[in-house]
């Protein structure tokens, strides 16, 4: 398998036992040996889905004229086509991600490229984990002083918070049922950021999953 892209949490999947996928040019953990779906907390690497970081004056308006709804709260987020999401981090930054078989992060990265006035790409070298369980509330009180359970979800608040000295970036809503938590993180704190909270899941019963066991409806390739 060749992989032109690679995540910043792959030596420590590598531990686990993974079978492996490429996609979007990245080796990607779709399932791992000895998981289970049925444990309280769950934690998986998303680091291969595409995603690109912009500010400046004109990117509100630039957004726009792009066809991209944006926030209009700064800290929330909204859905895009695809699972992607775009969160609003300022006034006039945003972080736009795809889900795995979206297009707008495509499209937008070459026209940054080539210079827009008043609208400058922002590096995003991300890990990007997933966290999610019955228990995966708990997990956040002992790793991070923000309580998402204090406020609404409708709000879509994008917190930008630190948890275990890392500063991270987190969304939440609900799947199937159960509360869901995306994580960033700077790719370079990732591996920290990943064994210390697997460490505290499996201290609760928990522990990780392929990411093609986690989301079956991306149907990744092979699936």
């Amino acid at each position: 398998m060749i992989a032109s892209r690679r995540s910043p949490l792959h030596n420590e999947l590598q531990r686990l036992a993974p079978r492996w996928l490429n996609v979007q040019g990245m080796a990607v953990p779709a399932r791992l040996a000895q998981e289970s779906e049925s444990r309280p907390i769950l934690l998986s690497d998303v680091s291969f889905l595409a995603r690109v970081g912009l500010k400046g004056p004109q990117t509100v308006q630039w957004l726009a004229g792009q066809g991209i709804a944006v926030p209009e709260q700064i800290n929330s987020w909204l859905t895009l086509p695809q699972d992607g999401l775009i969160a609003r981090l300022g006034t006039t930054e945003f972080l736009i991600e795809d889900g795995p078989h979206g297009q707008i992060t495509a499209a937008l990265k070459p026209v940054l490229r080539s210079g827009i006035a008043g609208v400058y790409p922002v590096l995003r070298q991300d890990a990007a984990i997933v966290l999610t369980g019955s228990e995966a509330n708990s997990l956040l009180l002992e790793t991070c002083s923000v309580n998402f359970m204090s406020f609404p979800l409708t709000e879509r608040r994008a917190i930008m918070t630190s948890m275990v000295g890392v500063s991270v970036t987190i969304v939440r809503w609900m799947r199937n049922g159960l509360p869901l938590y995306r994580i960033w993180c700077d790719g370079s704190f990732g591996p920290y950021l990943w064994e210390t909270l697997l460490e505290a899941a499996h201290d609760i019963g928990g522990g990780a999953i392929g990411v093609a066991t986690l989301f079956p409806e991306w149907k990744l390739g092979g699936q």
